[in-house]
């Protein structure tokens, strides 16, 4: 494994604990599970909105892959509480 991959799945790792964490500190519900949700789309516009300028665009299976991720995490943000 490359020392990129490495400190991305570490850092994933840490993200992940650390979110957990913070959700079980303050006793979750759907306000704090909302407001990452909405966290996450305002940190992750740019990116996208940057892919679309240079120009990429997604297959029907990237786009499925994408959209069924959301659905997922949707399911994981829904049974944390």
């Amino acid at each position: 494994m490359s020392t990129a991959a490495l400190l991305l799945v570490l850092t994933a790792a840490v993200l992940h604990a650390t979110w957990n964490y913070f959700l079980k500190k303050s006793g979750g519900g759907v306000g704090l599970v909302a407001l990452s949700t909405v966290l996450s789309s305002v940190i992750l516009t740019p990116l996208a909105i940057y892919f679309i300028i240079a120009g990429h665009s997604l297959t029907w299976l990237e786009a499925g892959v994408c959209f069924g991720s959301g659905v997922i995490h949707t399911i994981y943000f829904l049974l944390l509480d």
